[in-house]
């Protein structure tokens, strides 16, 4: 069956364009070949492109049968493993989901707020001013440090150092190991597959540490106060989450927890740093709320909250959400085959001009005139696979974003901003975020020498 357009180019070509310039690259297509288009990459995949409300509603919805869960999200199985919520579909999803979802409550976010805040203080505080820093970097450190904190409760720098360490040695592996199963050959501890098994294994004992220490401190009586706690008194359709079931989405929610959040405090700063009239109204925002504001202040800053969504908006961390076509679909006058990936793309639907004006400016005004449509405006996904999490991950990038704010000001060294780049799955700026932290604040300094 023939599918949309896309460019003619042999695949490599194709391939190395989305992998260095995966932002441009698709929207330079969707303003060539109009949507639904095609890239054809890798040796035999072909991802069909759509951003139209109509078409993006289709992949959202998770009630068509005709599409499953695709390749690329099935490649994740030797980190995450095969009970990870990614990967599980049916009933048992619906419940390993609806269980997952109760330690992100809102109660419970408020309890964590005060260790989220606590910790990005602290790092803030040791950043060099006047010396240019990847914020990327900076922000990994903080969100790692936080999503520990909150499943396991740790607290102790060393097993922080530890964890941090033997998660980046499994979540580090190239994704063309991934990829392609016929490079997954164990050829001793020198081999890339071997380091990685190797890897999995240093990280499993770790996790199956923390589960046997945790699941005897709740059997003694002990209050489940971090998210590993409460896991294990959960039960689904089956009973209570095995070892094997808890090490899954623990690997999960440490590799979801952590790195769209960095990533989304990059894009937001160096977006404020760039526009200096919006960051110039979300100071005076901020700073009405005094210099270490609580969690449900910044839950009423209206204009904090348009600046995250447009951030969200104008670089979302994960530019788009596949799935594979099960049964031959009609879909915007084609008719795409079995196998064919399908690409709700929200890097291109953000940026729609009948949904958006002005869509390439940073201007987060346009919030605070109204709600979007879900199958415009899609941060997190939708329907039954939506981030289960994205609650948290708000409040984390706000209590965060208002720390490094109400501490420094920052300069923009010239770069290429925004190019964006792959940083495991998600979207990142190519230059890594690079900022100058040019100076504390006065407020700030005032306020820790009278602590």
């Amino acid at each position: 069956m023939p599918l949309p357009p896309g460019p003619r180019w042999p695949r490599p070509v194709q391939t190395l364009a989305f992998a260095m310039r995966p932002l441009a690259f698709t929207r330079w297509c969707l303003a060539r070949y109009g949507g639904p288009f095609t890239l054809r990459l890798g040796r035999d995949q072909d991802l069909v492109f759509v951003a139209e409300p109509e078409h993006v509603r289709v992949v959202l919805s998770g009630q068509d049968r005709r599409l499953r869960l695709d390749r690329y999200v099935r490649i994740l199985e030797p980190i995450v493993g095969p009970r990870s919520l990614q990967l599980i579909e049916g009933s048992k999803h619906t419940h390993h989901r609806r269980i997952l979802m109760a330690p992100f409550r809102r109660a419970k976010i408020l309890e964590y707020s005060q260790d989220i805040a606590e910790i990005a203080a602290r790092h803030v505080a040791r950043w060099p001013a006047g010396r240019p820093m990847s914020t990327y970097d900076a922000f990994e450190r903080i969100s790692l440090e936080v999503i520990l904190r909150i499943l396991f409760g740790l607290r102790d720098p060393e097993e922080v150092a530890e964890a941090r360490d033997k998660n980046e040695a499994v979540a580090g592996v190239h994704a063309l190991l991934l990829m392609f199963p016929e490079l997954q050959r164990d050829l001793g501890r020198w081999s890339p597959w071997g380091r990685f098994l190797r890897a999995r294994d240093r990280l499993d004992a770790l996790l199956y540490g923390h589960i046997a220490q945790r699941r005897a401190a709740v059997t003694a009586g002990e209050d489940p106060a971090d998210v590993l706690g409460q896991l294990i008194l959960a039960e689904d359709e089956d009973g209570p989450l095995s070892d094997e079931d808890l090490r899954d989405e623990l690997v999960t929610l440490i590799g979801t927890g952590h790195d769209t959040t960095a990533a989304g405090l990059t894009w937001t700063l160096g977006w404020l740093i760039r526009t200096p009239a919006v960051h110039e109204r979300l100071m005076a925002e901020l700073d009405a709320l005094g210099p270490e504001p609580s969690l449900e202040a910044l839950e009423g800053a209206p204009f904090l909250d348009a600046v995250v969504k447009e951030a969200m908006r104008i670089s979302p961390v994960l530019p788009g959400i596949t799935r594979e076509v099960a049964e031959p679909l009609e879909l915007g006058g084609w008719t795409l085959p079995v196998g064919t990936q399908l690409v709700a793309a929200s890097n291109l639907s953000h940026h729609l001009p009948q949904h958006f004006a002005d869509p390439g400016a940073f201007e987060p005004t346009r919030f605070l005139e109204g709600k979007p449509p879900r199958d415009v405006f899609y941060p997190f996904g939708g329907g039954p696979r939506m981030c289960f999490a994205w609650a948290f991950g708000v409040s984390e990038l706000k209590l965060v974003l208002s720390r490094v704010l109400a501490a420094y000001t920052f300069t923009a060294p010239g770069s290429n901003w925004p190019r964006a780049r792959w940083r495991h799955i998600t979207v990142v700026p190519a230059d890594g975020g690079l900022l100058i932290p040019t100076a504390r604040r006065a407020r700030y300094v005032a306020h820790h020498a009278s602590a």
